[in-house]
């Protein structure tokens, strides 16, 4: 991984990668999460348990405690140009509606934007040309990002993704929230009214 406006303390981080990788194993967060690959290369993302197979640039934006994974999916690819944008719920509920419309702050909404190569090399162009540094820079070049993003893609147009199981973010933001608490899987499926089964098996 190389390091792409990397900062450890602040609340937005910055991430390019280039290197081919394959993700076995989902991970989770409770930050959005915004997945940028600027190549048309096969890939496979699994959001919530579903899986999803594109060959075209592509913009994922995950929303707090999304079960997340992607990887390249094309045996000749020698790059998978990627970046990842990882901030909290209050840096993108900090704009107003005009910049970043509402139905992106939405709760349980994964959305993949499909994009062509133009397009993508169009936002792979804002990001590689700025050295932000600072946490407020970094806003911006997000919020720019976004902004241009809706320009080419609105988001009537993007598929939403990983909605069949959404509850389970709720399950994973109950857990982080209460870990302190003596709670079981029992008691996690009284208090969203689902059966043990149900739960085990999500």
């Amino acid at each position: 991984m190389s390091g792409f406006l990397v900062d450890e303390e602040n609340e937005i981080k910055m991430f390019h990668v280039s290197h081919v990788s394959v993700m076995n194993h989902s991970h989770v967060h409770p930050q959005y999460e915004l997945f940028f690959c600027s190549e048309a290369v096969e890939q496979k993302a699994v959001i919530n348990g579903v899986e999803y197979k594109f060959s075209h640039p592509c913009v994922i934006i995950s929303t707090p405690y999304t079960v997340h994974a992607n990887s390249c999916e094309d045996p000749d690819a020698q790059t998978f140009d990627r970046f990842v944008f990882s901030f909290a719920a209050k840096t993108i509920e900090a704009f107003p509606s005009h910049i970043i419309p509402e139905d992106l702050k939405w709760k349980n909404s994964g959305l993949l934007f499909k994009l062509n190569e133009e397009q993508a090399a169009h936002l792979k162009s804002l990001l590689v040309n700025v050295n932000a540094q600072t946490s407020s820079e970094k806003e911006l070049v997000l919020a720019l990002f976004i902004n241009r993003l809706l320009r080419f893609c609105p988001t009537e147009k993007a598929e939403r993704v990983g909605t069949p199981s959404f509850y389970v973010q709720d399950v994973l933001q109950y857990i982080s929230e209460n870990f302190y608490q003596p709670i079981d899987a029992s008691s996690i499926a009284r208090h969203f009214a689902i059966s043990r089964s149900k739960l085990d098996r999500d």
